[in-house]
């Protein structure tokens, strides 16, 4: 919190979780404010294959631009395999 290019103007606070509907497939969700951000809502949803030894899923920072014209957020992430040992 200083006048330094890139500081946020007061304090950001952020909370997330995840769920699992089912052994394979998990849901998280947070939530996002302050800073010199908007309110954002991350989301993303990962599927777990072969005893866990293999994951995949997609994700974005703020679902609300899917919604909304106002501040969007152009951001979105893909995972395809992560191996577990």
């Amino acid at each position: 919190l200083n006048d330094e290019v890139g500081s946020l103007d007061q304090a950001m606070i952020a909370v997330g979780g995840e769920i699992s509907p089912m052994k394979w497939m998990h849901i998280s969700l947070g939530f996002m404010s302050g800073g010199n951000y908007d309110t954002k809502i991350p989301a993303g949803i990962r599927f777990t294959v072969g005893k866990g030894t293999y994951e995949f899923g997609v994700a974005s920072r703020d679902i609300i631009t899917f919604f909304s014209e106002q501040q969007p957020t152009v951001s979105a992430a893909a995972g395809f395999l992560r191996f577990r040992f």
